[in-house]
Formats: structure tokens, C-alpha cells, sequence
């Protein structure tokens, strides 16, 4: 894992997002490609969901948590299990603190070159969606 890595990813995150949705290329794990700049953001949520032997873990999951004192999400979806019903039930979680027109960005660590921005906007013209990757930072230099 780079800090920069985890700079860049944080940097995205500003008041105006509403949240990130996370695809994967298989389920949730420690070695997750950027697991440990998401459990960071997330307060340790993700470490304490793998810990919970109680709990079983899903190919999709929804965490809640605040930045900048606003609430804000991560919605992780194991991409080759995308449904994008699964994804409609996670916007319907956060319709009680997300607003129309703030960002919802978007990490694609699979492989499959899927373009769930284009879906995405279709199905909720109400958010802006963004691709959160380095090649995309508007920072970036």
C-alpha cells in the first residue's frame, strides 16, 4: 500500500460527497485492493466487519460512517455479482442523508472495463457520479 495512494483516495473525499461505491473483483477481504485506505476513512469498520466471526460476509456490503461531521457511506460490491437491484436497495439506505446533486465516486478495481457510471447515472439521474482512481484526480499533477 502507497500513502500516496491513500492521500489521493482521501483528498476525493470532500464535503460534497455523499459516499464511494467500491466494485471488487471477488468478496471483501484484507487483501482487497485499497482495504486498508477504505478501513482508514471507515474509522476501522471494515477490520471490525472481517473480525466479527458472527457475522457472515456478503459479496455486497454497505457501511455508514461520517466525514467532515456529514454522514457518508461506502457501498463494496463484488463485481462479478454485480446486481444492480442490490445497488438500488444501498441508495435507498442513504436517502435520509444524502441530497440531490452531491457526488457519489466511483472505484473500479476489477478488471472487466464494466462502465457502472454510465448505469449508474441512468438509474439515479439525481447524483453526480465520479470515477475515484488516480488517472481520474482532478488534483492531480
Amino acid at each position: 500500500m502507497s500513502s500516496n495512494v491513500n492521500h489521493l483516495i482521501a483528498e476525493r473525499i470532500t464535503p460534497d460527497v455523499a459516499g464511494v461505491f467500491w466494485f471488487l473483483s471477488s468478496e471483501l477481504s484484507e487483501t482487497s485492493k485499497h482495504f486498508q485506505e477504505f478501513n482508514y476513512i471507515l474509522n476501522g469498520l471494515l477490520v471490525s466487519k472481517l473480525a466479527n466471526r458472527e457475522q457472515k460476509i456478503q459479496k455486497n456490503n454497505f457501511f455508514y460512517s461520517t466525514q467532515f461531521g456529514h454522514p457518508f457511506f461506502v457501498g463494496q460490491i463484488s463485481d462479478n455479482n454485480t446486481d444492480y437491484n442490490e445497488i438500488k436497495e444501498m441508495m435507498k439506505l442513504t436517502q435520509g442523508f444524502s441530497e440531490k446533486g452531491q457526488k457519489i465516486l466511483i472505484l473500479d478495481d476489477t478488471k472487466n472495463g464494466s462502465d457502472h457510471i454510465a448505469k449508474l447515472k441512468k438509474n439515479f439521474p439525481d447524483f453526480k457520479f465520479e470515477p475515484l482512481n488516480n488517472e481520474a484526480s482532478p488534483k492531480q499533477q
